[in-house]
């Protein structure tokens, strides 16, 4: 059985983060709270201003962990959210919402985000530390996974 990748340590790699965010400047703000962490190496961090781009980009290539805000131009809310975790099973989903709703939360954590964080406690200790942890998550939830898969060939061949 293949053992899980290793936990992700400070320093050492590098982090494929999307950010859907249809402002700008807010944008902006968050990819330069990203680069200026040194717990996170080598970030890479690429912009979508609405789903039908960030959509366009999963299809074309995977992310390690994807910033989100659920009011894009072309989408609001819950969709935007299931839309994305459906369309990206293996990146850590991490919203960011100007909306400060404890049931919205909760929805889309329900609906496969690693993490809800309202805009207004989005400083780059908690973004940054959010990445860290719900990148790691999302690996030890696929290593669980693909042992589950592994397992139930084997318990199917008699093994």
């Amino acid at each position: 059985m293949t053992e899980p990748a290793r936990a992700m340590e400070p320093g050492e790699a590098s982090v494929t983060v999307l950010i859907a965010e249809g402002d700008a400047d807010k944008a902006e703000r968050i990819s330069r709270m990203l680069e200026s962490d040194a717990r996170i190496a080598r970030i890479y961090a690429e912009r979508a201003c609405d789903l039908g781009s960030l959509l366009g980009m999963l299809s074309a290539g995977s992310a390690d962990a994807i910033i989100l805000d659920p009011d894009l131009p072309d989408s609001m809310g819950l969709a935007t959210i299931a839309a994305v975790t459906s369309a990206a099973p293996s990146s850590a989903v991490i919203v960011v919402s100007d909306r400060e709703n404890e049931h919205m939360a909760v929805d889309a954590i329900r609906l496969g985000a690693q993490d809800f964080i309202p805009t207004t406690r989005a400083d780059r200790y908690t973004l940054c530390r959010s990445i860290r942890r719900a990148v790691e998550r999302k690996r030890l939830q696929e290593y669980q996974a693909m042992s589950a898969r592994t397992l139930d060939i084997l318990n199917r061949d008699g093994f």
